[in-house]
């Protein structure tokens, strides 16, 4: 049996099927709750302490959000419960409060996360038992966004971006082009920019692999002036917070509502009907999962209307082919009734 990623292996003392599985539920439940009952005054506060720690020691993404998300939130309202002292009752509590402030879902998903990883860390540095964290029962998202922009509009954004100032211009390039996450162009330093081979770079992005991506003719053309005369350890994008300039750009090309993010979903949709595979198009974006992609690639109308002209053409072709083969056939048996 395996609980929790450990491999257990105990013979049950019985030939009889049925019993042996009884034995083995029971004992399972034993050892989910085995070991010390948590300190007396272990507080929620405690184990968040140590994963917020955990964080910051291994350089994870979610040491700059996850603090943000503790004080003014959880901290006011788990802060000073006792691990032994939390329900299933207090956490839906705390999603309800939550949403009755105005946020959604996927925001209450996130912050409670956060409680739920710091309890399964103090359970495997052996600070609580499993049967010691209670279940959470977070509500599902439905915060999937289909946004993306087609070629023809991307050159009327850019073209407003280079009005802005051209780093916009290249930020925006390198989103669209290649399906990169906004931190991952900010994150861009010009040693990772390869012009002698055309290579860029990726050492730091959320999946934690490493990728290596050639370059567009564009976006050479648009790295190349902001990484000139610069050091390699240099950030190419020192503006920290583009939302005025990608409001302003956005407004201009008539497109408020368009949000940065769209620009991946572009990009992996661009990838895809380039023809591109998807091991590779998933390479590039950073993609980790397949159904994540997939998600990414998004269908619009225009997609399905191209699609059934296909078929058209296809079920046309078909009958065209099936009737030229009826005719030879036809003339072949006259032949042979008629003779030479």
């Amino acid at each position: 049996m395996t609980i929790d990623g450990r491999r257990y292996r105990e013979s049950t003392g019985t030939a009889d099927r049925e019993a042996a599985n009884r034995k083995m539920l029971d004992r399972i439940a034993e050892l989910r709750t085995e070991g010390a009952a948590p300190p007396a005054n272990l507080t929620i506060a405690d184990v968040v302490k140590l994963k917020l720690e955990d964080e910051k020691r291994k350089g994870l993404k979610d040491q700059r959000n996850n603090p943000l998300r503790w004080k003014p939130h959880l901290e006011p309202f788990f802060g000073k419960i006792k691990v032994r002292d939390l329900t299933a009752h207090k956490i839906v509590e705390y999603g309800t409060k939550r949403r009755e402030e105005g946020v959604s879902d996927a925001t209450v998903n996130r912050e409670l996360s956060i409680i739920r990883r710091s309890l399964f860390l103090a359970f495997k540095r052996g600070s609580i038992r499993r049967g010691d964290i209670p279940f959470f029962d977070l509500a599902p998202e439905n915060n999937v966004r289909h946004g993306f922009i087609r070629p023809d509009q991307y050159k009327v954004l850019s073209e407003e971006c280079g009005k802005v100032n051209n780093w916009l211009k290249a930020f925006v390039s390198l989103a669209y082009t290649f399906g990169w996450r906004k931190s991952e162009v900010q994150g861009l330093r010009v040693g990772q920019v390869d012009f002698v081979d055309n290579v860029l770079r990726l050492h730091d992005s959320k999946s934690g692999d490493p990728r290596s991506i050639i370059m567009t003719k564009e976006v050479r053309e648009l790295l190349l002036p902001l990484c000139k005369g610069r050091k390699s350890d240099e950030p190419i994008f020192t503006v920290r917070d583009i939302r005025k300039a990608w409001f302003a750009a956005t407004k201009a090309a008539k497109m408020p509502d368009l949000l940065f993010h769209d620009l991946r979903r572009s990009g992996v949709r661009n990838m895809r009907r380039a023809g591109v595979t998807e091991s590779v198009a998933m390479k590039i974006s950073g993609h980790r999962t397949s159904h994540t992609f997939r998600r990414y690639d998004i269908t619009s109308e225009e997609d399905l209307k191209d699609a059934t002209k296909k078929l058209e053409g296809y079920y046309q072709n078909t009958v065209r082919v099936a009737s030229s083969d009826s005719a030879i056939q036809a003339q072949d048996t006259q032949s042979k009734h008629t003779g030479p």
